[in-house]
């Protein structure tokens, strides 16, 4: 297949596949160009940059860094110190209230009619002279059966 004639063809190489219907267009890189003189007749010259390291910005950078690194640390380790202080608030504050409920059953125990009442009711025992009666529960059946 010959070359098509375009009209905005500027001399560019233009590669064209003879059985496919794709095309591939080849653009080459263009010719380096002298540079321009500078006004007054010096020529220009390209100055080749190297890359400068600033220390005084690499080191405020890495001291940022550094801080603010410092700081997210212990912000998280302040907060978890202050998570275990109100755990152990808590904490204290039910053993001070277990600790009051204890003070007020001790100052019962003191009474020797508390001590009398709690020995009748739980433990069972009587004064001398004294007979426990046991009220004993009638079956459901045998109450209707009675006179």
């Amino acid at each position: 297949m010959s070359r098509p004639a375009r009209a905005w063809d500027d001399g560019q190489e233009e590669l064209w596949e003879e059985e496919g219907a794709a095309v591939a267009v080849l653009f080459p890189e263009p010719e380096p160009r002298a540079p321009e003189p500078l006004p007054g007749g010096r020529p220009l010259t390209r100055v080749r940059r190297r890359l400068r390291v600033r220390w005084g910005q690499l080191v405020a950078v890495g001291l940022l860094g550094y801080l603010g690194f410092v700081g997210v640390a212990s912000e998280i380790t302040l907060l978890g110190v202050r998570h275990e202080a109100a755990a152990l608030t808590r904490q204290a504050q039910a053993l001070a209230a277990g600790n009051r409920a204890l003070q007020r059953e001790v100052a019962l125990l003191h009474r020797r009619r508390y001590v009398t009442e709690l020995a009748r009711t739980e433990l069972g025992y009587t004064s001398p002279g004294e007979q426990e009666l046991v009220p004993q529960q009638v079956p459901a059946g045998a109450a209707a059966n009675s006179p």
